[in-house]
């Protein structure tokens, strides 16, 4: 008796079980056919805005953006109202999912991205342009306009080609010996030979005829430390070197060097700055003004401006050009160097704001460019190694030391500024090329020997990596005259 209790028992657990399992399975089923029929019934394109409140809304903060062109960014042009960046689209019967940056990067990894059509095109692209930096802010990218074709790339690479440099040094007689690193006998070319490509498209040729053709009658300024001497040097040497028979003078009185291509009426014209804010002598020693800009006078009625600093900003010891640092009434024996940094910057800033009419003048900023004394920095297999006895550039598109926090600095700025100012996005580009400094070979005797003493890996070799910043510089040249003819 007991046994068929068990058993009736047992049978009807079992059954039970087996009822309970249909029942979950009909559930499923149930669960599976309403969600695909909601899937079915969802039409991402029909739906209503509403107001998010979340405080997920807006995406990205415009100011963060640097990117964004002055006629789309509504509240630096001084829009009181921010309601209407509270709403979000909701579709009927589904929601949209949050857009994630760094989803979008990893399911496109490898792919290039064509956005064809009028300023409406421009305006979805330089949205998503903006959404992938605010979400990525640390990532590597590079910005590249030619003519009508914008490009937005995190990668770029350094790749051979055997038609360059673009000059021969030994023909450029007013290289600074510092940079003449032919000249003062380092014994590899192979760094001459490489040109920057970025992703999805190519650079336009420098062509310096078409150049000058463009700047005829232009004044143009950089102003900073030597790495605009750099530049500067660079600029004159790829122009000389294509019309060697043009007619040129060189004038330098002071911190002033003054280079005039005289059948073209174009003036390249150096200011050595290495601060951009005022260093003035005082009673109580060398200080560094981070809320004055009295020298801006000089600064006025270019056609174009070049501005850089960074370098000097961080020396110490007796490479320091101050002994005190001033905020407002504040007197400070030292301070952070980026908060330093930053605070001249904000002076800059607001010195464009106040004194460039950007009808009559275009500003740049050419961007930070990078030292290399540290191996580690780049994985070398000896991490105490510097720039000395490089011969290549780092393969790829990625620095391994990261990007830079004085670079952030500069985007952020230039993002907060009503006026525009163009970034020459020169940092990736040029971290990548531990191989392109003068080293050892950046110092020579009268007599033309060279010194062996002193490694400089901050500066540039010329032929080299600041003739890719013009090429660049060329490039933007390019597009601004595009865009004027489109206005017209």
């Amino acid at each position: 008796m007991m046994r068929a209790i068990g058993l009736r028992s047992g049978w009807t657990f079992f059954t039970l079980l087996i009822c309970s399992l249909i029942s979950l399975l009909v559930l499923l089923l149930r669960h599976t056919t309403a969600a695909q029929s909601h899937k079915k019934n969802c039409n991402l394109f029909r739906g209503s805005w509403i107001e998010d409140e979340t405080n997920n809304y807006p995406l990205y903060n415009s100011t963060h953006c640097p990117f964004i062109e002055h006629e789309f960014n509504c509240q630096r042009n001084g829009r009181p109202d921010k309601d209407y960046l509270k709403y979000r689209w909701k579709p009927h019967g589904c929601s949209l999912t949050r857009f994630d940056g760094g989803a979008f990067l990893k399911k496109f990894k490898g792919k290039s991205i064509m956005f064809v059509g009028d300023s409406l095109s421009r305006n979805q692209w330089l949205s998503l342009v903006c959404l992938l930096y605010t979400s990525q802010p640390k990532a590597n990218y590079n910005t590249t306009r030619v003519g009508d074709v914008s490009i937005f790339t995190f990668l770029g690479n350094w790749i051979y080609d055997n038609s360059y440099p673009f000059y021969n040094s030994s023909i450029c007689s007013f290289i600074e010996g510092q940079f003449n690193c032919q000249g003062n006998g380092r014994p590899d070319k192979l760094y001459l030979k490489y040109k920057w490509k970025p992703n999805a498209c190519e650079l336009p040729k420098f062509e310096g005829l078409e150049f000058l053709k463009r700047v005829k009658g232009k004044k143009i300024m950089f102003i900073g430390d030597s790495l605009s001497l750099n530049q500067w040097q660079s600029l004159t040497c790829m122009l000389h070197a294509a019309f060697p028979k043009l007619n040129y003078t060189l004038q330098r009185k002071g911190d002033v060097s003054n280079f005039v291509f005289q059948d073209h009426n174009v003036s390249l014209i150096l200011s050595r700055n290495a601060f951009l804010v005022d260093l003035v002598k005082e009673k109580i020693g060398r200080v560094l003004k981070l809320d004055s800009i009295q020298n801006g006078d000089a600064w006025k009625g270019f056609d174009m401006l070049i501005f850089n600093t960074w370098h000097w900003w961080l020396h110490k010891g007796s490479q320091q050009s101050w002994d005190f640092i001033q905020k407002g009434d504040q007197i400070y024996k030292d301070m952070d160097r980026l908060v330093a940094f930053k605070e001249g910057l904000k002076t800059w800033s607001n010195w464009v704001e106040s004194n460039i009419d950007p009808t009559k003048t275009r500003v740049f900023f050419q961007g930070i460019s990078p030292t290399h004394y540290s191996g580690k920095e780049w994985n070398a297999s000896k991490p105490s190694s510097n720039c000395n006895g490089e011969t290549q550039p780092i393969s790829g598109s990625v620095y391994p030391g990261g990007p830079m926090a004085a670079t952030t600095i500069v985007k952020e700025i230039i993002g907060n500024m009503s006026k525009p100012v163009t970034l020459l996005d020169i940092t990736l580009l040029s971290q990548l090329r531990k191989d392109g400094h003068p080293s050892i070979y950046g110092m020579n005797n009268n007599n033309g020997t060279k010194i062996k003493k002193g490694n400089d890996c901050s500066h540039w070799c010329l032929a080299g990596v600041p003739d890719t910043w013009n090429q660049l510089f060329y490039a933007l040249l390019l597009d601004q005259q595009t865009k004027s003819s489109n206005t017209i």
